[in-house]
């Protein structure tokens, strides 16, 4: 009768590339965090990004985009914090040596809360992702967010008031839109607000009710 997928576009693929008897509806996973009491910090100067150290994830030109924006900028008060584990360790620590580039820590946490709490901005810089919860996870905690546009997730995600979507791949755009939203407090503010304002979308409540209607249709 129905086939669930997690994004708006994953259903328009299965619409117009199929020729399907079922209904295709979109239905995007539960938020942990959506009813967490956040307050979020103007006064970091931490960036962060949250996933298994994995090539898919991109956090090689996220590394790339760090090096280009201390070329560019004085901006060395700012830290970059790369949240995770996995196999990719070893070829990412290389890289942030063979670069020279400071400010930039790839660290654990027993509990991830702990990074968005300290986070002044959220970046994503993954080459695909099906529907990226840690975007959702950050706006749980008001921060706003930067990411490439990539196929499925982020544009679902993210509004233009709430985070920046940057053209997939443009690591020269990315470097400047990531400038801009660093040294402008009362825009992170205001997207801050918005991105709280917009948790509850994901939240338990919200998507279990949707399932349950598709359930007993």
């Amino acid at each position: 009768d129905f086939v669930v997928v997690l994004t708006k576009r994953d259903a328009a693929e299965w619409q117009n590339k199929l020729n399907l008897k079922a209904e295709v509806l979109d239905v995007p996973n539960v938020n942990a965090f959506s009813n967490v009491s956040a307050q979020y910090n103007a006064e970091s100067k931490t960036i962060v990004s949250v996933g298994r150290y994995t090539k898919v994830k991109g956090f090689d030109r996220l590394i790339r985009i760090w090096k280009l924006l201390q070329e560019r900028y004085e901006c060395f008060d700012w830290n970059l914090d790369i949240v995770g584990y996995g196999e990719e360790y070893s070829n990412l620590s290389a890289l942030i040596s063979s670069l020279q580039v400071t400010g930039v820590r790839l660290i654990k946490y027993d509990d991830v809360s702990e990074a968005y709490r300290k986070a002044a901005i959220y970046c994503m810089t993954s080459y695909s992702e099906g529907l990226p919860m840690v975007l959702i996870e950050a706006q749980s905690f008001g921060v706003p967010a930067v990411a490439f546009d990539i196929f499925t997730g982020p544009s679902e995600i993210l509004s233009n008031d709430s985070g920046i979507l940057v053209p997939d791949g443009n690591l020269d755009d990315y470097v400047e839109k990531l400038y801009e939203l660093m040294m402008d407090v009362d825009l992170r503010k205001d997207m801050s607000i918005v991105a709280l304002n917009r948790r509850q979308a994901f939240s338990h409540e919200v998507v279990v009710a949707r399932w349950l209607n598709i359930i007993y249709h």
